[in-house]
């Protein structure tokens, strides 16, 4: 246990963002659709962050955008599963 822990600690230290990023697919390759109250998004509207456990993981709705830039919160007022956040994701 003490052998996973250093190794989960110094993979953060080894690796950049580019890196960690370039593990996985990118989040293009994978998002097949999808939409946001009936509007349309794409991967420029998630906020990319690493996770020490899972990984390369994305945020909707952050308050950012793929590059980190300032952008208005999302609101969903209609119920039913058709409205929200609706995702197709190739993994």
């Amino acid at each position: 246990i003490r052998q996973a822990s250093l190794s989960y600690f110094s993979f953060e230290k080894l690796y950049n963002d580019l890196e960690r990023i370039n593990i996985t697919k990118s989040l293009k390759e994978t998002l097949l659709s999808c939409s946001f109250n009936f509007n349309d998004c794409t991967s420029d509207d998630f906020e990319w962050y690493f996770d020490t456990i899972y990984g390369n993981c994305y945020k909707f709705n952050s308050g950012k955008n793929s590059t980190g830039h300032k952008v208005d919160i999302l609101k969903s007022i209609n119920p039913g599963k058709l409205n929200g956040l609706l995702l197709e994701l190739y993994i």
